[in-house]
């Protein structure tokens, strides 16, 4: 099973992201089925083979983001939708161990054309600089690879 974290956006909803891991293509594929409650398909922004515990860096994500992710339904648990604030979002993946996947794999189907916003791609992690991001929590230990 592939070890991806990926971020979607709808241009129905501009504002939000919804920052996910798993299998990208399967959970697009997902996301797009035809239905009644979706004017408009959903869009790979960003997606990054983080080669192991993609769970446990989605989690990270979350957890740095919380501040604008979007309130729950009451239940206790909150979602996987944030406020879109994308360059922040493309920092926090720039630091993720891994690589970055090229969004048209996933897009093409759907006749999105490739994101503009992803041309300059950073191979190289730097787990360090995520402490900048969310006031130093210690979670370079959650997002390292083996």
């Amino acid at each position: 099973m592939p070890e991806e974290v990926y971020a979607i956006i709808n241009v129905s909803m501009p504002d939000l992201i919804k920052i996910g891991s798993g299998d990208t293509m399967e959970r697009i594929a997902e996301a797009n089925k035809a239905s009644t409650w979706m004017p408009t398909f959903y869009k790979v922004e960003l997606s990054k083979d983080v080669h192991a515990q993609c769970a446990k860096k989605e989690h990270a994500i979350h957890l740095i983001l919380d501040d604008i992710r979007i309130p729950s339904d009451g239940k206790g648990r909150g979602t996987e939708w944030f406020k879109n604030d994308f360059e922040r979002i493309k920092k926090i993946f720039d630091a993720l161990p891994g690589e970055y996947i090229d969004n048209s794999i996933y897009n093409s189907k759907y006749g999105i054309p490739k994101s503009e916003k992803v041309d300059n791609i950073e191979e190289e992690s730097n787990i360090e600089n995520l402490c900048t991001l969310k006031k130093c929590i210690p979670i370079h230990h959650i997002i390292r690879s083996p």
